[in-house]
């Protein structure tokens, strides 16, 4: 199996999350993995040390300030940034045609993600690359509108996994990480993106299908927990992060496993706060009482629901 080099990106306020990402892959990936580069603003020497001696060997870290942003796009323009996206950081993923100058293999992953096994295994190496695919509605418009033709029917990468292998740079001779930023700029000045999404996965989707680019598409990585069913790489997107959401958590006992690691080893303590929910569940004991009582009752809630639904609506004890 070729060894492939794994990219992330994330500022002091995620450092937990990262390190999060390269236990999981530590563990699962030992021996198919070369290296793991992530890119970072704001965080402190110590901060980085604890997290490169996790595997000292394979991980390293490269600067990518706003600054940095500012030169590859030129100007913000109408380029929408976000705390919940990562604000420059979520483009960082651009720069995986550059590191494969240096590596044969990169594969880009957001990190708040959850690892179950060995991604590396999925990836395909006789093609340009691998990916998992999300609506292409925007990425056609889009290209029908530059490129003058209808009915364009192109694939966009989600963003949360995208690998390129070396042979991609054979089939352009420009710099393919500059028209990503090129791309993204042109799709805020044009309008077709007002909010904070997708502006990180159409630019590939444009190189994709500009340069008719053979990407293999898969379907058991990047895929959120309410479909997460014989996946094994979950994407806590939006809301649903493993660190906000009380249902996440103990959804995916592995990432607290991963938590007490950094914590415990790295000795470096988290204050998670999840966001109010209306489960009657604090802790592992509410978790097993709530799931206790719902098998006993579950038997009579087709009763339960029509009680309420219909019994009660006679009496008016409630307003539909």
């Amino acid at each position: 199996m070729n060894k492939t080099t794994i990219i992330m990106a994330c500022d002091d306020n995620l450092v937990f999350a990262v390190a999060n990402m390269i236990i999981g892959i530590k563990r699962y990936c030992y021996n198919d993995v070369l290296k793991i580069v992530i890119m970072y603003d704001n965080i402190q020497k110590e901060e980085i040390d604890k997290v490169r001696s996790i595997w000292l060997e394979k991980i390293e870290f490269k600067l990518y300030s706003k600054n940095d942003f500012l030169k590859d796009v030129g100007c913000i323009g109408k380029i929408k940034l976000s705390d919940r996206f990562g604000f420059h950081l979520v483009y960082a993923k651009f720069y995986i045609f550059n590191f494969l100058k240096d590596y044969e293999s990169v594969l880009w992953l957001d990190i708040d993600m959850l690892l179950l096994d060995n991604i590396i295994s999925l990836l395909s190496f006789d093609t340009e690359g691998t990916i998992t695919k999300g609506s292409p509605k925007i990425l056609n418009k889009y290209l029908q509108h530059i490129n003058k033709l209808e009915n364009i029917n192109a694939t966009k990468p989600n963003g949360g996994f995208i690998h390129f292998n070396k042979s991609v740079l054979q089939c352009s001779t420009s710099d393919l990480t500059q028209e990503c930023f090129s791309v993204l700029k042109d799709l805020y000045d044009k309008e077709f993106l007002e909010g904070i999404a997708w502006g990180d996965e159409i630019p590939f989707g444009v190189l994709i299908y500009k340069y008719k680019l053979k990407i293999n598409t898969i379907n058991k990585v990047n895929t959120l927990p309410n479909n997460s069913k014989d996946s094994i790489l979950i994407h806590a997107g939006t809301d649903m992060k493993f660190w906000s959401s009380f249902i996440s958590y103990i959804s995916f006992q592995e990432w607290h496993v991963n938590n007490k690691v950094w914590s415990n080893n790295y000795d470096k303590m988290i204050n998670i706060n999840f966001r109010q929910h209306n489960l009657p569940i604090k802790d592992q004991s509410d978790l097993y009482q709530f799931l206790f009582s719902y098998n006993l009752f579950y038997s009579i809630y087709p009763m339960l629901n029509v009680l309420i639904n219909y019994k009660l609506k006679e009496y008016k004890l409630y307003i539909d």
